[in-house]
């Protein structure tokens, strides 16, 4: 599957009216333009990344969180947890967000629904690879057990 980024034009802290986009291309306020970022990926479901990273992460329904480094797709993922993902219908990995302190201490958190259909939010620490979460790292945060798939 490709992933795109939507880039919408708008002022900036200056008042200046364009926006500068990856590829140093400008826009005028109102119009936006969609930028192929990687391909190889299956059912991506959400895309940000950490204040001042230049990388990207892709959150894959299915359990795993990829990276696009240099314009290529990282071949190892960022974190797997496919195994205690559920990815029916509405379930899956959902979501990651980073520690507003993430460069210095490696805080992940990471919303799935498991194997019974229950929403988890789970903290994890990169590994010293900055490549690499540790999955061994698992912390609940909060566990919400749903009454229905």
């Amino acid at each position: 599957m490709l992933v795109a980024a939507a880039i919408i034009g708008c002022g900036d802290s200056t008042g200046s009216k364009t926006a500068v986009v990856p590829g140093g291309t400008t826009k005028t306020p109102g119009t936006f333009s969609l930028s192929d970022i990687a391909s190889g990926l299956s059912n991506p479901v959400y895309l940000t990344a950490p204040t001042g990273d230049s990388r990207l992460f892709v959150v894959e329904k299915a359990g795993r969180i990829r990276i696009v480094k240099n314009g290529s797709l990282v071949a190892a993922p960022f974190l797997d947890i496919s195994s205690k993902v559920s990815n029916g219908t509405e379930q899956g990995l959902l979501s990651v967000a980073f520690h507003p302190s993430y460069a210095s201490n490696g805080f992940l958190y990471v919303n799935y629904t498991n194997t019974s259909g229950d929403t988890r939010i789970e903290r994890y620490t990169v590994s010293a690879n900055a490549d690499v979460a540790n999955p061994a790292s698992a912390k609940t945060i909060l566990a919400v057990n749903q009454p229905f798939a």
